[in-house]
C-alpha cells in the first residue's frame, strides 16, 4: 500500500497517514459538495426570494440593480445578520427605498404555469397572487451529516443538532471524529472553517492527545448596500449573556468621506465593557463595512481596551474616522481613568 506523509505546520514533525480522514460537507451529495449553477440566457424580468438572510439579501439586492422586479417573502421582520435593534430597523428602512420586502409573509402555495410561477400569499387580511419567471430559494443547506449515520456508534447521536462536540477541539464525545465548518456550527464561515479544518485534522494525526483550537474573533459580513458586518459579541449575545457594556455610535450621514463619496448612509456601533473597558464586538451598516470589520476583528483579538483604539491613527478624511467617533462616544460614557 502507498504510503502518505503529511508534514505537520504546528509541529514541522512528519506523520504517515495510517487512518482515512473523510470530510464531511454541508450540501446534496454525500462526499462532495457542489453547487450546479443554472446559466440563464437572458436575465429575468421578474424574480422572488424566499428568506432575507444573508444570500436572500445579496442576490435580491443585485438582481435588482440589474433591472428585474425582485419581491422577498420574509418569515420575520429582519434582514441580514444585525441583532441590533436601531441598525435593525435602519437596514429595513434603508432597503425598503428599493426592495419590495413583504415582512412576515410566506407564500401559501406555489405552481409553475405557462405565464410564470404563480405564488398565493396572504397580506393585511387579503389573499394576493404574484406571477414572477423564477423563484429562488434563499433559505440555507442541510449538512450531510446524516448519511454518516453517527446514530449506529451512540444511540444519543439521533438529533444532529445535539452532538456533543466539544467547541475547543471539535471532538465529538470521545470519540476519533472531529467535526468542523458548516457540518456543525451556527456561523458556516468559510475563514473559520478552514481555521477550525487546520486545527482537527492536528487533532485526528495526534489521537487520542487532542488540543484545543484558538479561537477567532466573530466576523461576519453582508454584501448588501450598505453593507452589513457583526464582528466580536453582537448586540444580542452580550444581551444574553448579561454583559454590561456601553455602546458607541455614529451616524454616516453626515460623516466627511461617506458624504464626498455620496455613500452617507447608515451607521456603526461598537460595544465596549464597562468594567475592563476592552473593545467586545461592533455591528456595522455602512459603506464599505467589510473593510472596516477587519480592523475592529484585530482589535477584538488583541483585546484591546478603547484607550488602547483611539491611541492608532486615524487618516482624515477616511470611513475609518468614524469609528474614532463611535470608540469617543463609548469612552464619554465609561468612568474616568
Amino acid at each position: 500500500m502507498r504510503k502518505i506523509i503529511i508534514k505537520s505546520q504546528f509541529t514541522s514533525k512528519n506523520y504517515e497517514l495510517r487512518n482515512k480522514i473523510a470530510t464531511m460537507v454541508a450540501g446534496k451529495n454525500t462526499y462532495r459538495s457542489e453547487i450546479k449553477n443554472k446559466i440563464l440566457p437572458d436575465l429575468p424580468k421578474s424574480l422572488a426570494v424566499i428568506g432575507s438572510g444573508v444570500i436572500a439579501i445579496e442576490l435580491a439586492q443585485a438582481m435588482h440593480r440589474l433591472g428585474v422586479k425582485t419581491t422577498i417573502f420574509a418569515r420575520s421582520r429582519k434582514v441580514g445578520t444585525l441583532t441590533s435593534p436601531n441598525l435593525q430597523l435602519l437596514a429595513q428602512k434603508e432597503l425598503q427605498t428599493e426592495l419590495d420586502i413583504k415582512f412576515e409573509v410566506l407564500p401559501k402555495t406555489v405552481a409553475n404555469t405557462q405565464a410564470g410561477v404563480e405564488i398565493t400569499y396572504e397580506e393585511n387580511g387579503a389573499e394576493l397572487t404574484l406571477i414572477t419567471d423564477y423563484l429562488l430559494t434563499a433559505t440555507g443547506r442541510d449538512s450531510n451529516l446524516q448519511n454518516l449515520k453517527l446514530e449506529n456508534i451512540n444511540k444519543a447521536f439521533t438529533d444532529l443538532k445535539k452532538l456533543p462536540v466539544d467547541p475547543q477541539t471539535k471532538q465529538l464525545m470521545h470519540y476519533p471524529i472531529f467535526i468542523v465548518g458548516d457540518a456543525k456550527t451556527a456561523t458556516p464561515i468559510q475563514h473559520e472553517a478552514a481555521h477550525e479544518g487546520k486545527f482537527a485534522i492536528h487533532n485526528a494525526l495526534n489521537y487520542p492527545k487532542v488540543k484545543s483550537l484558538k479561537t477567532l474573533p466573530p466576523l461576519g459580513i453582508v454584501f448588501s448596500s450598505p453593507e452589513m458586518a457583526t464582528i466580536g459579541q453582537s448586540f444580542k449575545d452580550l444581551k444574553n449573556n448579561n454583559i454590561e457594556f456601553v455602546t458607541g455610535f455614529v451616524s454616516y450621514e453626515k460623516q466627511g468621506r461617506a458624504l464626498v463619496l455620496g455613500k452617507n448612509k447608515g451607521a456603526a456601533e461598537i460595544y465596549v465593557d464597562k468594567m475592563s473597558r476592552k473593545v467586545l464586538g461592533s455591528e456595522l451598516f455602512i459603506e464599505s463595512a467589510e473593510h472596516l470589520a477587519h480592523l475592529l476583528a484585530w482589535m477584538i483579538s488583541e483585546q484591546l481596551t478603547v484607550d488602547d483604539a483611539l491611541t492608532k491613527p486615524f487618516y482624515h478624511p477616511t470611513l475609518e474616522e468614524g469609528l474614532r467617533t463611535a470608540l469617543k462616544h463609548a469612552r464619554r460614557q465609561l468612568n474616568p481613568i
